[in-house]
């Protein structure tokens, strides 16, 4: 008995010990954010003093914006607790509220508590669009778990700086007045206006949600830097729904809606996300992109599902995407993906794999694309299923080193622009004057009367480009192979014999670009 009493002793004694090391706060391990705050939605007696159980009163437009302005109550690197309601707010209006570096505000749920902007081109944010002197880059700053609701006009969040966090946040009520409007927006603040000095990065837009009713020109997400000051960052698991508009929406941004827009981004992310509606899926037309990869993304109702244009991307990968293009009466060509810059070669490294691609026709008059490639060095569009009206595009100046095959249709059959199909070798039958395609290989001609096979340009379709072009006819024409370079070495045809019925001559020839001109082997 004694021997078990000592040791309930020593037992209740290492209990206890244990509970004061799990209570102990080791300095060293805090977290940054180690002043705590609360503020309520309420009418508190005294104004409170900040803690949980006797919360700032936010009762008000001038209460909240009061609390959340002075840094005493809120100090920079510390964290304020939005209690659940609605608090009412001037944003960045006027020598408002302005976030600051290691500020964290954290709702109670982006169901349970929302603020309120009262004004046109107001945000919630550190750029003072009324007073630039205000505006100053911020670092590990977030904001979570709350709704932002726009009140009809224009409005979000816009921050600028580095290892910034916009997470679990729904913007409601927004609408375009004028100028573009960004419902949620993390930027490299690349000058010297508002206080940037160090790159942007460790940036993440996660869980957020962006519904809108009206709209007209809005960059739902958004995450942006300049060329010589580029972004980096993760945009991912977002939900966006942007409603038809009866704008017309030009080639460009302009009067467009964007679902995810991106500027001057490097290293980053764009995963998981959803839209719908959107004029662009995910865009991009403003500073030099790269090692990018977008993946797993479904995107639903745009006529332009991935775009970047005109400045050039690097190592660009499009994987496992789900994209819903439509046509409409004015919106032109609709385009699955289109990747296009405007120097000669400056986008390089792009592959296309993976992805499922459906289009609804629209009733204008334009065409539907998978892709469009234009002064691109280096793509690969490979093992994607897609609609059958959706065809390859690609323009002059024309890609190089473009690869094209293992696609499907939607029922799993092989697509004639394939390069090489999975299992077999995908036949062109020609009976009159051809032009040779990029996606062709086995050229079949048979023809009673004279064909002439003219040959792609061996400076743009690559080196190592093969084509096997074979008589499968017993008429007396000849046909003619023609090049605007050389053929063996020599300007002008060749020619291939009739095939006689008798005698069966090979009638045939294999012709393989060196990137200058065609070789016949």
């Amino acid at each position: 008995m004694k021997i078990t009493h000592r040791i309930r002793q020593i037992a209740f004694a290492l209990i206890s010990i244990g509970s004061l090391l799990v209570g102990t706060r080791i300095s060293h391990a805090d977290p940054p954010y180690s002043q705590d705050y609360w503020i309520s939605p309420t009418n508190v007696s005294g104004g409170g003093n900040g803690t949980l159980s006797n919360p700032y009163d936010g009762s008000t437009l001038m209460n909240f914006d009061n609390v959340m302005t002075n840094r005493s109550k809120f100090p920079l690197n510390s964290t304020m607790h939005l209690l659940a309601g609605v608090f009412q707010t001037a944003g960045t209006y006027t020598n408002g509220w302005l976030v600051g570096t290691g500020q964290k505000v954290v709702g109670s749920g982006l169901n349970q508590t929302t603020i309120r902007l009262n004004f046109s081109n107001t945000y919630i944010g550190n750029i003072d669009s009324y007073n630039s002197a205000n505006s100053k880059a911020v670092t590990n700053a977030q904001i979570v778990d709350l709704t932002v609701d726009g009140n009809g006009a224009s409005g979000g969040i816009v921050l600028f700086g580095d290892h910034v966090v916009v997470q679990r946040v729904r913007c409601v009520n927004m609408a375009s007045s004028g100028p573009e409007t960004f419902p949620i927006l993390i930027d490299a603040s690349p000058n010297t206006t508002y206080g940037s000095s160090i790159p942007s990065e460790g940036n993440l837009i996660e869980g957020c949600e962006v519904i809108l009713t009206n709209s007209s020109w809005i960059s739902a997400i958004a995450m942006t830097g300049v060329e010589g000051n580029p972004i980096q960052g993760a945009i991912r698991n977002n939900r966006i729904i942007i409603p038809p508009k009866s704008i017309a929406c030009g080639s460009t941004g302009n009067n467009c809606s964007m679902g995810i827009n991106v500027c001057s981004i490097r290293d980053s992310l764009i995963e998981g996300n959803y839209v719908s509606g959107a004029d662009f899926g995910i865009y991009s037309d403003s500073g030099s992109s790269i090692n990018l990869i977008i993946s797993h993304n479904s995107i639903n109702g745009a006529f332009s599902g991935v775009q970047f244009y005109p400045w050039p991307t690097t190592n660009l990968t499009c994987a496992f995407n789900n994209i819903g293009i439509k046509g409409s009466a004015s919106n032109g060509d609709a385009i699955s993906f289109f990747i296009q810059s405007t120097p000669v070669n400056a986008t390089r490294n792009i592959v296309i794999i993976g992805n499922t691609l459906t289009y609804v026709p629209g009733s204008g008059s334009g065409y539907a694309f998978c892709e469009r490639m234009q002064n691109t060095l280096g793509a690969l569009f490979v093992n994607n299923t897609l609609d059958y009206r959706l065809v390859p595009c690609l323009y002059s100046p024309y890609p190089v080193n473009f690869s094209i095959y293992n696609n499907t249709d939607l029922t799993g059959g092989a697509l004639a622009f394939n390069q090489d199909p999975a299992h077999a070798l995908e036949r062109t039958a020609v009976h009159t004057n051809y032009a040779v395609q990029a996606y062709d290989r086995y050229i079949a001609v048979s023809s009673g009367t004279a064909v002439t096979i003219t040959l792609p340009d061996a400076t743009t379709i690559g080196s190592g480009k093969e084509y096997v072009i074979v008589r499968e006819d017993t008429s007396g024409a000849v046909t003619t192979i023609s090049s605007a370079q050389n053929i063996n070495g020599v300007t002008g045809p060749i020619t291939l014999s009739p095939v006689s019925s008798t005698s069966r001559p090979i009638s045939a020839a294999t012709l393989v670009s060196d990137g200058i001109g065609w070789w016949v082997r």
